[in-house]
């Protein structure tokens, strides 16, 4: 959705009556391009995008991309698959390259959608990243490009294996205890800015 600035004529036909207007809509100098403005919802969710060509085995990626991996942002060459997989955790590299070729063979498919760690080049810390690419195809079904979009969920990961770390214990907690163990529930619920007399 962009921001216009409109100006009309009204035109006229031959007894002079109003038979309508012209309407003549301007973008304003102010205003960024479509491009730029999402270029700039990138910067701002930290969302990496690439742009694969299967002729040259290239990949234009933003600078948000190049950041998630850890690669310098003023690098002059295109990425190439190669190195994009190389960079993928060695204990998920093999999974997701065999269901990115079999994406890739099948003339249906036209969407990959997965999660993988990967190794960033500056630091060598593992991150969980996401990713989600669109597959284009010629009109035979062979593939011939792919725009994708992925972004760092290590954080969401940490959580969930945090979650399931405290659920673990309490269940081991349950299975070696001696003791009884059961659960009250109120109806309605208790009023907690009571007193224990109060309640």
């Amino acid at each position: 959705i962009g921001a216009f600035t409109f100006s009309r004529t009204l035109a006229r036909d031959d007894t002079g009556k109003v038979a309508g207007f012209y309407c003549i809509g301007n973008e304003p100098s102010g205003h960024a391009p479509m491009e730029e403005r999402l270029r700039q919802v990138q910067e701002a969710a930290r969302i990496g995008s690439f742009d694969f060509n299967r002729e040259t085995g290239k990949a234009i990626a933003s600078p948000e991309y190049l950041e998630l991996y850890g690669l310098a942002e003023d690098r002059t060459d295109a990425l190439s698959y190669e190195k994009w997989i190389s960079l993928v955790h060695p204990e998920d590299r093999a999974s997701i390259e065999a269901e990115t070729r079999r994406a890739v063979a099948d003339p249906t498919c036209h969407q990959i959608e997965y999660d993988f760690r990967i190794t960033r080049v500056d630091t060598g810390e593992m991150r969980w990243i996401t990713a989600r690419t669109k597959l284009i195809r010629d009109a035979d079904g062979r593939f011939i490009r792919s725009l994708g979009a992925q972004w760092d969920i290590t954080a969401e990961k940490e959580a969930e294996a945090a979650l399931r770390d405290s659920q673990e214990r309490y269940r081991s907690f349950i299975t070696r205890s001696s003791e009884g163990i059961w659960l009250l529930e109120f109806t309605p619920p208790l009023d907690t800015s009571l007193s224990v007399e109060e309640q």
